[in-house]
């Protein structure tokens, strides 16, 4: 099923999900008919954006189990993570990661929050840990993966140290995160999670979703209709909404938790694989949590080999970033390490 809803995978190797994910032939022809429509309702379509705008989230929060009334569309993560931090006291302490998300960096560091920076080591949890214990924090601020390395960080821990410290207040970038693996907004240490959808839930770009807790609404004493009325003060992209609500729905459909599984088992193979040439890094080697997100010791000169096979990576760092959805397939992990030997022979 997944060659014919992704025809480009029949000719090419693609690991950059973590950079776009590609689009279901189904949501290309759903986006089609859906244009057509458009230009025949014209002015009667757009009476339509509500209940398009409600159902989309309903069935959203459905995916990513959180409740509808703190669940909202926005055009993606930059946006939403802004809507967010807006509600947040900005004498607030705010702990980030050095080299998490240039975005999300910058959404915090446009406020006047007193920020302190962590580097991003293979113990990351036992730094935030350490710095929790020894400074009086407000907010922890990261991406539940990194985008560079691919580091995930261990949901368990935020869990505890949530137990630990009530009062603290965890906002999540779960755009290299949500689409890749299942995840429950009410069952997790999260206040807030803000991501786009054109990586890993294959909507096509100018969507996003950003999600809230109750315990965020009242810490933060937030008025609902008064932030409701802020996100969606404009007009909306209704191409785009209507394409997280297919593709929401698909992916219901096709069961998440199978196509995790499918993901996992490729990663499995593909970490397995890269660990035998000595590719992984020392997060990857050090750490038994991680995505399915790999950077690979290897310079933007085998980028470009890889990319003449028709092989699509991408260099982020120092290495070669490759990234595994449940569209891809051992022959694809196979076909990237039989050309990664045989550049290193012919170097």
């Amino acid at each position: 099923m997944f060659k014919r809803e992704f025809p480009f995978t029949k000719t090419n190797a693609y690991f950059n999900t973590a950079y776009v994910g590609l689009m279901p032939k189904s949501l290309i022809k759903y986006r089609a008919r859906f244009d057509s429509e458009f230009s025949n309702a014209v002015d009667k379509y757009k009476t339509k954006s509500e209940k398009l705008l409600i159902s989309t989230r309903t069935v959203v929060s459905e995916l990513v189990g959180s409740d509808f009334e703190r669940t909202h569309f926005t055009s993606g993560f930059s946006a939403g993570i802004r809507y967010a931090l807006d509600c947040i006291d900005p004498k607030s302490k705010v702990l980030v990661l050095e080299e998490d998300y240039p975005s999300l960096l910058y959404a915090v560091k446009e406020r006047d929050f007193q920020i302190t920076q962590l580097p991003i080591t293979y113990d990351i949890e036992n730094q935030i840990s350490n710095c929790l214990s020894k400074q009086k924090i407000d907010v922890l601020v990261l991406s539940v993966v990194q985008y560079i390395s691919g580091l995930q960080i261990d949901l368990d821990f935020l869990k505890n140290i949530k137990r630990k410290y009530p009062n603290l207040l965890i906002l999540g970038d779960a755009t290299q995160f949500i689409g890749a693996e299942a995840f429950r907004m009410n069952q997790s240490a999260f206040d807030v999670v803000a991501f786009s959808t054109y990586k890993w839930l294959m909507s096509g770009f100018g969507n996003g979703i950003l999600c809230l807790s109750k315990n965020f609404i009242d810490k933060t004493h937030t008025d609902l209709e008064e932030l409701e009325e802020k996100i969606y003060r404009g007009h909306l992209n209704l191409s785009a909404v209507s394409s997280l609500k297919f593709m929401a729905e698909n992916i219901l459909d096709w069961n998440i938790e199978y196509l995790v599984e499918q993901k996992n088992s490729v990663s499995q193979y593909l970490k397995t694989r890269i660990s035998e040439l000595g590719l992984t890094d020392e997060i990857v080697q050090k750490r038994t949590i991680h995505s399915s997100i790999f950077n690979l010791k290897l310079d933007g000169i085998f980028q470009k080999k890889l990319e003449s096979n028709r092989i699509q990576t991408i260099q982020r760092g120092n290495g070669i970033r490759v990234s595994v959805h449940f569209y891809n397939t051992r022959k694809d992990i196979d076909r990237l390490i039989g050309k990664i030997q045989t550049a290193r022979l012919t170097d």
